[in-house]
């Protein structure tokens, strides 16, 4: 079944769309409108949605104090919030680098949150010289999982070719949501058309990690994944089957359709049946 891919760059959009939409047209300005007072009130009410509403406004807004408050909300709990600062940091090129550079920092010594922040930050801020100092953090053997999802979720934000070989050697990492996050992310890549990794990654022990495999060769259409996901079809997951009759639809390859037909006249799950069905008739 083809999903939709969900990124963070989507995620966030969305929400600032909402939030805007969610506050009365006479209170909307695109990028204006803010004050040094109504950021430290939106801060002080901890909620994110006033948080990301009221950075929006504040665009284009000069203020020298508004600096520190949103240097501060680069360690918010929500990722939202950290991303929006990262946001209003991005267009303004100084503290961009300032900023940039402590980021880099963390990552070569912090650890946990901190570093997971480090990494948040730095993805948002979607330049590739990014991409040498996240992949360097995530060859620390210290290097704890929620760092390393986040660097990893960053390397696939900025989305820059280059950061291939690092997210082929995470699909093999220990952690199994840090492979789940790098198998995902290869299709985040910008140039990249296929991925043997992500291909193997089809019969990994996790399930999560095998459904993003399947997703992700099927979005890229990948014709020498046709056997691996034909095996998929018989995953105990039946997301998994589910993908993988879609995947196999994608590749449009006739010699998958008797995996097929046995998917839609025999899985127990009325879903994949469904979508093996639909398959077969994208088959050529």
């Amino acid at each position: 079944m083809k999903t939709t891919m969900t990124t963070k760059k989507k995620t966030v959009l969305a929400a600032l769309l909402a939030t805007c939409l969610s506050v009365p047209a006479a209170s909307v300005w695109a990028g204006t409108g803010s004050s040094l007072g109504k950021i430290q009130q939106a801060v002080d009410s901890n909620s994110p949605d006033a948080i990301m509403a009221e950075v929006e406004r504040a665009e284009k807004l000069v203020c020298g104090g508004c600096g520190v408050i949103l240097t501060n909300l680069i360690d918010h709990p929500d990722y939202r919030v950290r991303e929006v600062a990262a946001w209003w940091i991005a267009k303004r090129p100084a503290m961009r680098t300032r900023i940039r550079n402590l980021m880099v920092e963390r990552l070569t010594s912090a650890n946990g949150v901190y570093a997971r922040n480090a990494a948040d930050i730095l993805g948002a801020f979607m330049h590739p010289d990014a991409v040498a100092p996240i992949s360097a953090a995530l060859g620390r053997a210290d290097l704890e999982p929620v760092a390393r999802v986040a660097a990893v979720n960053a390397l696939a934000f900025i989305g820059h070719k280059v950061a291939l070989p690092t997210l082929a050697a995470a699909t093999k990492d220990a952690d199994a949501q840090v492979r789940r996050a790098a198998v995902a992310a290869i299709r985040e890549l910008r140039e990249v058309t296929v991925s043997a990794d992500a291909r193997s990654a089809i019969s990994d022990s996790d399930a999560g990690v095998r459904l993003e495999a399947v997703q992700t060769v099927g979005f890229f259409k990948d014709a020498a994944a046709r056997v691996a996901l034909e095996g998929a079809l018989r995953d105990g997951d039946a997301r998994v089957r589910e993908n993988a009759a879609w995947a196999l639809g994608e590749l449009g390859d006739r010699a998958a359709f008797t995996a097929l037909a046995a998917a839609r006249d025999g899985d127990a799950s009325v879903v994949v049946r469904g979508i093996a069905a639909a398959a077969i008739r994208n088959l050529k």
